[in-house]
């Protein structure tokens, strides 16, 4: 719903320039994605965390017994479900937003973020409750590709 006068001035103006688009036979054509290959990771990324949680839902590791798993890092208790969340949340979100938004150090930012996200699910993948079960090698696959997050062009 259009709330503002900047709003509807935005719309109008798109109006006019789509239409004039459509006057001239012209076509509009998507910005290419700056740091493809980054963007391709975090969308492997993002299937890999949907397999833990669909493998853990599978094994009985329902939204209840997540949270009741917990860990020491940093020496602070972590909720397995925290982890899981924290780290879907990035994948799916920040992650995305810091690539699109062209600034300086979002690769950096990225990176940072990435490596406390790796580390928990590293610790993750060493509780005993999950040794040689399918959802152990889920973990452990996403570990592994958070630890290996592209160079991008412009990476610091």
């Amino acid at each position: 719903m259009i709330r503002t006068l900047s709003q509807v001035g935005r719309v109008i103006r798109a109006f006019f320039k789509a239409w004039a688009l459509v006057l001239t036979g012209r076509a509009i054509t998507p910005k290419a994605r700056p740091h493809p290959e980054v963007w391709a990771w975090v969308e492997d990324g993002e299937k890999r965390i949907d397999t833990v949680y669909r493998i853990a839902d599978k094994l009985g590791y329902d939204l209840e017994k997540r949270k009741g798993i917990t860990l020491t890092i940093d020496k602070r208790p972590i909720a397995m479900e925290t982890i899981l969340a924290a780290v879907r949340h990035n994948l799916t979100r920040e992650y995305p937003s810091l690539l699109a938004s062209g600034l300086e150090y979002s690769l950096l930012t990225l990176r940072s973020f990435n490596i406390n996200d790796q580390h928990r699910i590293e610790r993750l993948g060493e509780l005993e409750i999950f040794a040689n079960t399918p959802l152990n090698g889920a973990i452990q696959a996403l570990s592994h590709h958070l630890s290996v997050l592209p160079l991008a062009e412009g990476d610091v």
